[in-house]
């Protein structure tokens, strides 16, 4: 199987875009409670499902608003969050605001 989201894709945010967000994400994951984001900018292997499978990811929390980037386990993201944005379930043109991508699609689950 081939790792099509091997590779980061740079992007550039336009006027009232999230400045941290210089990478295009595969997915975006958010948490329970809304505090934290995760924007998985590269998967390291094709099978999710592998126990040390990881994905690097910029990462943004109240503890660190402005973001950071690291390798992430995806059962830890996983068990604490929820997909709100998937490249290949909908047309990802550009990032208006945070809150707009996951206002709008917290009512609308994405299985995965």
């Amino acid at each position: 199987m081939k790792n099509t989201q091997g590779k980061m894709r740079k992007y550039i945010p336009q006027a009232g875009e999230p400045k941290y967000l210089t990478y295009k994400p595969y997915e975006i994951w958010k948490s329970f409670d809304g505090s934290w984001t995760w924007y998985v900018l590269k998967k390291w292997q094709a099978d999710d499902s592998k126990q040390y499978a990881r994905w690097f990811c910029l990462v943004t929390s109240p503890i660190v608003p402005e973001g950071e980037m690291g390798d992430v386990y995806v059962s830890e993201i996983k068990s604490n969050a929820r997909k709100v944005f998937d490249e290949n379930l909908e047309q990802f043109d550009r990032i208006k605001s945070e809150s707009e991508i996951v206002n709008s699609r917290l009512t609308e689950p994405i299985n995965g």
